[in-house]
């Protein structure tokens, strides 16, 4: 695994660089790296939702609507920051939580992806082309899965609330893609939540530390 990630500003005084250097080499790394194998996963295969808060780090759409606010409109919302000690109300939170669907199987693949909303049209293109046809799906209580596992003609079993109850058989739990999302909540914490618009190269980042850098940076550079 290495050592744990770090911020840009604590990876350039460690390399003795500009903290500008290292985020543009971090950036091209991220988006060659092949982290998401793309791998089919088979056999059990939980999925379940994440949720991230939109960050637009890096944007300078308030300077720029500062500076010049007849050609450059108002952003749709405040800066994080900007909402004060009490935080940004319930209705912003909510309408900017980004949602990320984690796939896990009982071999060890997974998959973390970034998704418009959690509507079963996007749920669905985000999870029937990663799992075999012929997987017994499991989920929370959404019944967004239920619809799509039978639309796909899948095997299904609901946890609801993520929980088993006293029939449901040992091994059908959510705890290997409960363990996938704490993983990533803990991979993004350094960075005070990477900018939306860079999420995928972050997410492929950390399931290329999960399995190791060496078959990661071989497929990088063949």
């Amino acid at each position: 695994m290495g050592d744990a990630p770090r911020s840009c500003r604590k990876l350039a005084k460690a390399l003795g660089v500009s903290r500008h250097t290292a985020w543009r080499w971090r950036m091209r790394v991220l988006a060659s790296l092949p982290g998401d194998s793309r791998e089919i996963l088979g056999g059990l295969v939980e999925a379940d939702e994440t949720f991230q808060r939109e960050s637009r780090k890096g944007s300078r759409e308030w300077v720029r609507h500062l500076r010049a606010p007849q050609i450059h409109p108002a952003p749709p919302r405040l800066r994080w920051q900007d909402y004060g000690r009490k935080g940004p109300p319930q209705a912003v939170v909510r309408q900017y939580q980004m949602p990320l669907l984690g796939i896990a199987d009982r071999e060890g693949r997974t998959a973390l992806l970034r998704m418009p909303d959690t509507k079963q049209p996007s749920i669905e293109a985000a999870l029937l082309p990663r799992i075999a046809p012929d997987v017994f799906l499991l989920s929370d209580g959404a019944p967004q899965y239920g619809a799509i596992a039978k639309a796909a003609g899948l095997g299904y079993w609901m946890l609801v609330a993520g929980r088993r109850s006293r029939i449901t058989p040992a091994t059908y739990h959510l705890n290997t893609v409960n363990g996938l999302h704490a993983r990533w909540k803990t991979f993004r914490r350094p960075f005070c939540g990477p900018a939306t618009k860079n999420l995928d190269g972050y997410a492929r980042w950390m399931l290329a530390r999960a399995e190791g850098y060496l078959p990661a940076f071989r497929r990088l550079l063949g």
